[in-house]
């Protein structure tokens, strides 16, 4: 079955994002034999990285072997809902989370996918990372 790739590794890809750029490739490459689609919203929010120019996206999404016009169905459409709704709902806690922290004067950190707080007067303490369910 084939993966449906996400916009910001593409971003990555495209910028050679000192972070993040070789993991990317990595991940595009690792599972490019069962196929990479990009679905029609993340075409879409592509377009200012490219300029605006339809022709050169095209041209490097083939050159990462991503497909972008196969048809997308409600099927698709419910997945992807449902998907955004845990990422958003998990993104809204941590929002959360650094509010209260930032009440409470210590200081959240982000290194990489790590967190650190730190809080006056006492050591750094991690923050385990959420996971989608």
């Amino acid at each position: 079955m084939p993966w449906v790739v996400d916009t910001c590794l593409v971003i990555d890809v495209l910028d050679a994002d000192p972070e993040y750029g070789a993991i990317s490739a990595d991940l595009l490459d690792g599972t490019s034999t069962e196929g990479l689609l990009l679905c029609p919203v993340s075409f879409i929010e592509l377009a200012p990285a490219f300029g605006g120019e339809l022709k050169r996206q095209e041209h490097f999404l083939r050159q990462i072997n991503v497909d972008y016009t196969q048809d997308w169905t409600w099927v698709d459409t419910c997945a992807a809902f449902a998907g955004w709704h845990r990422y958003i709902t998990l993104k809204m806690k941590r929002s959360q989370l650094i509010k209260h922290l930032k009440g409470n004067g210590a200081v959240l950190l982000r290194e990489g996918r790590r967190h650190t707080i730190y809080r006056k007067g006492s050591l750094k303490t991690e923050v385990p990372r959420h996971e989608a369910q």
